[in-house]
């Protein structure tokens, strides 16, 4: 219950600042076509998942996540997202991990005949700062929106049990940072924390780093 409230305030205050935004756009008289010559981009990179269910107590315990929580084994993600306006914009984006021997995962521990793969698809709204920050470099953003994640069946270190794979939906909260080292290529840097809807299954974090590629001549 307390799990769906907070996703329910997640989504007011989100829609809240797209309301206020539109507002505020609508008092400025601007040309009706969209500046963008092409309003898609599209991104690839690394990702890092830490799904041990003790994300935020070890979050700056870099041995121990290092050694026990952070997920890298086959990590890459694929993206694209469209731009609504300059500060709006709606993405998609595709995951792959995997768990070595070792790595934690929602309290148990995967066991050396395991290796468990990771995927995860998720579709959001991204807000950007760039234009509040009146940067041609540093672009600022925060997202929210939805996904699903499936952990694939390994062995529990613990008790030599088998644990089925597990599928989750999930509400995700992001914030990154794109610098522009081109009018059409930028790095990405980007943190999500996904707040699982299942009781069964624990709440994660996924860290990107990655490369955008913009298709219009148009800086945004």
């Amino acid at each position: 219950m307390k799990t769906t409230k907070f996703y329910l305030l997640l989504s007011l205050l989100w829609i809240n600042l797209i309301t206020a935004q539109e507002q505020s756009e609508s008092i400025i008289v601007e040309a009706p076509s969209d500046r963008f010559t092409n309003n898609w981009s599209f991104s690839a990179g690394v990702n890092m998942v830490d799904d041990s269910g003790n994300s935020l107590n070890t979050l700056f315990d870099f041995k121990e996540n290092r050694k026990h929580n952070w997920a890298f084994k086959n990590p890459i993600y694929l993206g694209a997202t469209y731009y609504y306006k300059a500060q709006f914009s709606f993405y998609a984006r595709t995951s792959f991990n995997s768990f070595k021997p070792g790595k934690s995962i929602d309290g148990t521990v995967v066991d050396e005949q395991s290796n468990p793969g990771f995927f995860a698809f998720d579709l959001g709204t991204l807000y950007s700062f760039k234009k509040l920050m009146n940067s041609e470099i540093f672009d600022l953003y925060i997202g929210y929106g939805f996904g699903y994640t499936n952990i694939g069946d390994y062995i529990n270190q613990k008790d030599q049990q088998e644990i089925d794979p597990k599928g989750r939906i999930t509400g995700n909260a992001s914030g990154g940072l794109n610098i522009w080292l081109t009018k059409n290529i930028a790095l990405n840097m980007e943190a999500i924390a996904k707040l699982a809807y299942t009781t069964d299954t624990s709440h994660y974090l996924q860290y990107n780093l990655g490369v955008v590629y913009l298709l219009s001549k148009t800086p945004l």
